[in-house]
């Protein structure tokens, strides 16, 4: 799986769980998406910091996916 499909996989899997009470639907939906992103940057960075710091001389391959997989969130 590449750092890009396991932004998408995270998304769609906070998304079902963050709600947004609002008027417009159009308005909801795009909140929704926007809280379920800050969901997974936070599941992320708990992951990153539970592995570690990064380790410039010899980086971990987990780090570095995880590491790829928050800047393809902040991207979508």
């Amino acid at each position: 799986m590449t750092p890009k499909q396991k932004a998408i996989e995270l998304i769609e899997k906070f998304e079902c769980l963050v709600d947004y009470q609002g008027d417009d639907c159009f308005t909801e939906r795009e909140k929704m998406l926007i809280n379920a992103k800050q969901c997974a940057l936070i599941a992320v960075d708990e992951i990153l910091n539970y592995i570690g710091e990064e380790d410039t001389i010899y980086p971990s391959p987990q780090f570095e996916f995880w590491k790829e997989v928050k800047e393809e969130i902040n991207k979508l």
